[in-house]
């Protein structure tokens, strides 16, 4: 019985599958298996995962119809084998110590989660090259889980599946399991198995390689459901702080970032290019979400709790509830991906209407 097992759901990524599939394949660690979930891929990519499960004997294919990558995980969990799990995205790429490195220490230690470093890398389609952007660490102290949270969150290390490698049993024990989302089902897992962990340990090296590409993926285009995501993710999150019964101040501050940035990641969706609403329908959905009693109370009755330039602004147009601000910082982020002429012609359609 293999001692780790990966899964990786996969949906059209044959452009980068490849780089994936190689960096787990070569492994300094052998003891290992694979699952590979073709979640209804149209291009190449089942092709791809094929090729693969012929060259190499510990890879097992599954190919479904086009559930969302929740659910193919969820599979992979039902599948898996390994005293430890972990989850890789299909167009990042992890170093090849990985395995071997944390999954030595998870067992020595019978951690439940090992949680390490993040490289964050560009895509360039023109010179078809990954660009290194910075790196997302762990704190300096290595605290009981608990009083590490807020450290791991704000560092942006707390919601992905891709860099923890997790105990099988415990996941299982706990019935963890991700949701339907169309976005966030990461951060949702989670939370259920942070709700009751205890022995979580730390690996300061950096061993996953996330890429941030500039053509539509699940973060960047539009999402109908954004609004349900947001209000379920909140709540997910603020139930797991009062279940822990955190400092008051804390958590205070937690939810102000998360709800801040949920906010802003739904008024940008609102602003979508690829959003069939007319602007001031678009208009009316922002102001409706900025006079909503909860973000007045968390946001709008508070100033910026430690977070960046851009957030400072945008929590300033919150506050003042100033759409139109609002507005073209959302189109602003569109232009270098997306057809400048049409950000015109929404704006230009909705001032005359004004």
């Amino acid at each position: 019985m293999a001692k780790v097992t990966i899964v990786v759901p996969i949906y059209n990524v044959g452009k980068y599958l490849k780089k994936c599939l190689d960096s787990i394949i070569n492994q300094t660690f052998d003891d290992f298996e694979v699952i590979l979930i073709n979640d209804g891929s149209t291009d190449d990519s089942g092709a791809i995962c094929d090729e693969y499960k012929n060259i190499d004997k510990r890879i097992r294919v599954m190919h479904t119809s086009n559930q969302g990558s929740g659910e193919a995980r969820n599979l992979g969990l039902d599948e898996a084998k390994g005293d430890y799990i972990y989850f890789c995205d299909p167009d990042d790429w992890i170093e090849l110590d990985l395995i071997n490195d944390n999954y030595r220490l998870s067992s020595k230690n019978s951690a439940d989660i090992i949680i390490f470093g993040v490289n964050n890398y560009m895509y360039d389609p023109q010179k078809k090259s990954y660009i290194y952007t910075g790196k997302r660490e762990l704190g300096s102290e290595h605290s009981p889980f608990r009083q590490e949270f807020p450290i791991l969150y704000k560092n942006g290390l707390a919601s992905a599946v891709w860099n923890k490698l997790y105990k099988l049993s415990y996941l299982k024990q706990h019935n963890c399991r991700f949701p339907q989302y169309t976005q966030g089902q990461d951060w949702s897992f989670n939370l259920l198995v942070y709700r009751d962990v205890e022995n979580v340990i730390y690996n300061d090296n950096n061993y996953y390689n996330y890429v941030k590409y500039k053509n539509n993926t699940a973060v960047t285009r539009y999402n109908k459901d954004k609004p349900y995501i947001r209000e379920r993710l909140f709540e997910e999150f603020k139930s797991l702080l009062d279940y822990w019964e955190i400092d008051e101040n804390c958590s205070k501050d937690l939810l102000y970032k998360c709800l801040l940035g949920d906010v802003l990641g739904e008024m940008r969706n609102n602003f979508h290019l690829d959003s069939p609403d007319k602007l001031n329908e678009k208009y009316k959905k922002c102001k409706k979400l900025l006079n909503n009693k909860q973000v007045i109370e968390i946001i709008g009755d508070n100033k910026a709790r430690n977070v960046g330039f851009t957030e400072k602004v945008m929590s300033t147009f919150i506050r003042r509830k100033f759409v139109v601000g609002i507005m073209l910082e959302a189109y602003s982020r569109q232009i270098l991906r997306s057809n400048f002429k049409s950000i015109v012609y929404d704006i230009k359609n909705f001032m005359n209407k004004k």
